[in-house]
C-alpha cells in the first residue's frame, strides 16, 4: 500500500463569499464543486484544496502552497488587495503568509535552491 497524493481542506462560515474570495486568491475559480457546501481547486502536482462550509470548525485552518515565483504571487496578491500578513525569508524557504476572512492561515512558500 502506498499513498499517492494529499488534499487540503479549510472551513469557512459562507461558502458563496469564500469562493468569490479564494477565486481572487488564487486567481481562478474552482476547478469543481462536488457537492452543495464544498468547492475544490485543484493543482498541476496533483494535490488540490478543498473550502467547504462548517461555521463550527471555520478559521482553524492552515494550509501552504508550494510556489515556484513568490515575487509574481505577491505582486498578484497586492493587486488584488489581499492583505499579505507575513513574508519572511530562510536559509531553506521564502514565505507569504495571509489570512481567509474566516482566519485560516493560508502560507505561499518557496523551497530555496
Amino acid at each position: 500500500m502506498s499513498m499517492h497524493n494529499v488534499m487540503a481542506a479549510l472551513a469557512v462560515r459562507d461558502i458563496e463569499a469564500a469562493g468569490s474570495w479564494f477565486t481572487k486568491l488564487l486567481g481562478r475559480g474552482p476547478t469543481r464543486a462536488p457537492m452543495h457546501g464544498l468547492l475544490e481547486w485543484g493543482f498541476p502536482g496533483g494535490g488540490s484544496l478543498q473550502v467547504f462550509e462548517k461555521t463550527e470548525r471555520a478559521g482553524l485552518g492552515s494550509i501552504t502552497i508550494i510556489e515556484d515565483d513568490l515575487k509574481s504571487r505577491i505582486a498578484s496578491l497586492q493587486t488584488a488587495h489581499i492583505r499579505i500578513d507575513r513574508e519572511e525569508v530562510s536559509n531553506a524557504t521564502s514565505i507569504a503568509v495571509v489570512e481567509d476572512p474566516d482566519g485560516n492561515r493560508i502560507v505561499f512558500a518557496m523551497p530555496r535552491r
